[in-house]
Parts: structure tokens; sequence; C-alpha cells
């Protein structure tokens, strides 16, 4: 592995280390198939989304990644320092202290998931439903990888160090204080729910604040889950890209209405299909439509014209069923966090 690669993947390890923390376990589970897609998929990188899966209940899939951890630990890398002698490669500090953890948190997560599916236990175990999240911020900032450090309800930060090399197939033991350990990782993983309701509850908020602001004469606002779409009750256009009275008053007054808004601001152009033509997909006449309106709103509310994203809608799924009303352009606004 180069040593770019290598840092890539610190990186995209870091980043799902913080989506995690965040709440946002499908975004960091994203980035982490990736990297196994390419190859790249270090012991960390499984355990981390063992974790993952387990705490989104796929228990098949946490016991299969915690496996492969397993298989590709060296023989003696869980092996503890024997009295008298260093033990392993390195007694138990160093490579064979975090190949220890790893493989002690794989055997610990592989056992629960026997015993649910056994039907031995509940379906919401504390361990390693505690590891799911707080854990992966645990392995990977301060045993596997050094990639991010858990720095209290601040987040985590990205700490790029070294990582482990693996070959042979191991013969896994259980480390002491694991039970403990996996205790703590459930006060830890409480705390991480906890942040992540606040920050749902933040963006909420947001998304609401939003809504208050742009909402006005000739317009039509839809909340919806972290974006508000801004719809014109009337078409915009009278016909091609010439605007109509009404939508050039109502663009003016919603332009004002954008100035000071922490959201990003995408414009997205319709058009009536025509006879002959396709009944799908984007067209010309839409994107020149969100091209002219975003010109209109830049002019009203100040800001540059790369504060917008434009592009045409779908044909097939335009928001009104008139072709009058269909003339027209709509607005998604999306909250920009401080994160």
């Amino acid at each position: 592995m180069t040593a770019v690669t290598a840092l890539h993947r610190q990186v995209a390890l870091s980043r799902a280390a913080q989506k995690a923390h965040q709440g946002d376990l499908a975004g960091a589970a994203n980035l982490l198939e990736q990297l196994d897609a390419t190859g790249e998929a270090s012991p960390e990188v499984l355990d981390l989304l063992a974790r993952i899966r387990a705490q989104q209940e796929n228990w098949v899939e946490a016991d299969a990644l915690w496996a492969r951890v397993q298989d590709m630990a060296p023989a003696d890398a869980a092996r503890p320092a024997e009295a008298g002698g260093t033990g392993g490669t390195g007694g138990y500090g160093g490579a064979d202290a975090v190949w220890a953890e790893l493989l002690a948190g794989a055997a610990a997560g592989r056992r629960t998931v026997a015993d649910i599916r056994d039907r031995r236990r509940a379906s919401r175990p504390l361990w390693p439903v505690a590891v799911g999240v707080a854990a992966v911020l645990v392995v990977v900032g301060g045993v596997a990888g050094g990639v991010v450090a858990l720095g209290g309800s601040d987040g985590p930060v990205a700490q790029p160090t070294t990582t482990l090399t693996s070959s042979s197939t191991p013969t896994p033991t259980t480390t002491p204080g694991a039970e403990e350990r996996a205790a703590e990782l459930a006060r830890q993983l409480a705390a991480l729910k906890a942040a992540g309701r606040a920050s749902a509850a933040a963006r909420a908020g947001e998304v609401e604040r939003i809504a208050r602001r742009v909402g006005g004469t000739g317009v039509v606002v839809q909340r919806q889950p972290g974006a508000v779409r801004v719809l014109f009750r009337e078409g915009v256009f009278s016909a091609g890209t010439e605007l109509s009275p009404s939508g050039a008053t109502a663009l003016e007054g919603l332009g004002k209405r954008l100035t000071g808004l922490k959201a990003t601001i995408t414009v997205t152009g319709y058009s009536v299909v025509v006879p002959g033509g396709s009944g799908s997909g984007g067209s010309r006449t839409g994107l020149l439509r969100a091209r002219i309106a975003t010109q209109q709103l830049s002019a009203a509310s100040g800001l540059p014209l790369t504060a917008f994203t434009m592009q045409s809608g779908d044909q097939a799924h335009p928001p009104y069923g008139s072709d009058a009303q269909n003339r027209t352009v709509t607005l998604t606004l999306t909250p920009v966090t401080d994160e």
C-alpha cells in the first residue's frame, strides 16, 4: 500500500467516525463500504463497519465483518506477554495491544450476535449495540489507527497516525476487562445519541426558521426533512423564457427575503411537455428558466450567482397539474450548519 493510499484510508476512516459521532450511521457505513470495495479495508475499517451493522441490527453482516477482522490478524497478535517473556511480536503493547483490543471486540461481538440469533438474548443487547457508534470512535481514535480522538462533547478531532498490517490466521482470545469496556462504551453511546438528537432538533429548528423567513405573497412553502421547498402559486414565465408580470414580482420579493440566510439554494426550472417531445428527463427550456430566475433572485438579494445552483427538473414530475403553473421554477433551501 502506498503512502497516498494509506493517507486516503486514514482520512476516510476519520470522516466515517465523525459521521457516526453525529448519528449518521448510513453515511459512515457508506464511506467504509467504499474503502472495502477498493481493497483498502484494514481491520480498523472492518471493525468499525461491524459495530455500525450491529447498531443497525444487521447481525449476519456484523458477524461476517468481525470474522474478517479475526482472519486478518497475525497468528500471535492476541497473545499477551507472559511472565519473564515478551509475548507475540512485541509484548502486550504497540501493535500487539491494538490487535488484542480488536480481537477482543470481535470475539465479544460475535458471541453476542450468536446469542441473539439463538434467541438467548433480547434483540437490543448492551453489547455489541453499545459498540455500534461509541466504540467506533474509541477504536478508531485510541486503538485502531489513531485517526480520531474522542474529545468529549466537542466531537472527534482528526489525528492521522499509523495503521496495522495483517497476515496469517489468528486464534482470538478475550482480554481482561472486556465487560467493563463494554459498559463504558454503553455510557458513551448514550451521550452520543443524546448529542445526535440535539443536532437533529437544531436542524429542524433551522428549517423552520428558513420556512418562516421565505414565506410571503405569491409563494407556497413546503417543509421537507432537512430542507425547505418554495413553489410559486402562478406561472413564473408566460412563454418560453419570458417572465410573467406576477412571476417577476414574486421573484423579486422572494429574492429580498433570501438575504442573510445560511442555506444552500438550488433553483430548479420546469417546462411543459410538447407534443412529440420527451416526456421525462430535464429540458433546455427548464435550465434556461432556472438561469433567468437565478439572475432575478441574485439581483434582488445581493447574493452572487455562485451562491445558487441551477438545474432542470424532470418533466415527468412537474410541481403542478396545469401547464400554466408548470412554466415555473422552484427553490430548495438546505440549512448550512457550522459543524
